[in-house]
């Protein structure tokens, strides 16, 4: 395996943020203060980890906007959301045009307090999601 490479750095930061989600879950679902305390600490450490090499992928290869999606991802999930939006208004300049991302980004605008934007995001997503009819 070779390290450098940036799809394999990718795909550890992806790993890194699913285990880092896991511990938010542990962490919420357990009574004892020292586990909770402990899971955090688990979490940041995994995310810094995952941010670390998911900057590395995308300074390699920053035309991959799957990349700078996994980046997004982690942004978000340690509340750095101007960052977090930066990163999926990259991937959609990159051509990655996904609900999700729309969506994603509402959330965090909305979280901003850029109401405007999350609602026009919101509005995108609606038009790139599938209806589903009974």
């Amino acid at each position: 395996m070779n390290p450098l490479n940036p799809a394999i750095q990718n795909n550890l930061a992806c790993v890194l943020l699913e285990r880092a989600k896991v511990s938010v879950t542990n962490a919420s679902q357990s009574g004892n203060q020292d586990e909770t305390g402990q899971q955090a600490e688990s979490m940041e450490s995994k995310l810094a980890e995952a941010l670390q090499l998911a900057d590395q992928a995308t300074a390699a290869m920053s035309h991959v906007a799957e990349f700078h999606d996994t980046r997004a991802q982690i942004l978000a999930m340690m509340g750095r959301y101007e960052e977090c939006v930066r990163e999926f208004r990259t991937c959609l300049s990159l051509g990655l045009r996904e609900a999700r991302i729309h969506r994603q980004l509402a959330r965090h605008l909305q979280t901003l307090g850029r109401t405007a934007e999350a609602t026009e995001h919101a509005d995108l997503e609606k038009q790139l999601s599938p209806v589903v009819e009974d």
